[in-house]
């Protein structure tokens, strides 16, 4: 009799060491395809962005990596545009009732305005410039 309890109780052992072996294989192959799928994600995610930083960049295959890098990091060298990444960022957790772009609308219009005689024209055709004695170009 005990001896029946006990081949009862071991092969209920082996079949839930089975079921567990089961849900671990699962499991794994669970997380393998939530880190294939954030590749993917994070892939085309920077394929995005980088052809959209090139859409502004007028010959982009001149420029090495590096000038990008450059670039990229003269641009968040001014504590105007980390902040305003830092307050994006918070309107996308829900922290700030504005949108992104309604904080981009408000950070643009926060930008002095260039004054007339700060601009130079260089593009001015020079016998136009001669003829009336405006050039801008001393």
């Amino acid at each position: 009799m005990a001896s029946e309890r006990i081949e009862k109780l071991l092969a209920m052992q082996q079949k839930a060491e089975a079921q567990k072996r089961k849900a671990e294989q699962q499991l794994k192959a669970a997380k393998h395809k939530i880190s294939i799928q954030r590749n993917k994600e994070r892939t085309h995610r920077l394929c995005e962005r980088g052809g959209h930083l090139e859409h502004y960049l007028p010959n982009p295959e001149l420029l090495t990596d590096e000038d990008v890098f450059l670039l990229i990091d003269y641009f968040f060298s001014s504590s105007r545009v980390r902040e305003l990444v830092e307050q994006m960022t918070a309107s996308r957790r829900g922290e700030l009732p504005q949108s992104p772009k309604e904080l981009i609308d408000a950070a643009v219009q926060r930008m002095p305005k260039p004054s007339v005689s700060s601009v130079t024209w260089h593009d001015t055709d020079e016998d136009d410039a001669e003829s009336d004695g405006s050039s801008p170009i001393p």
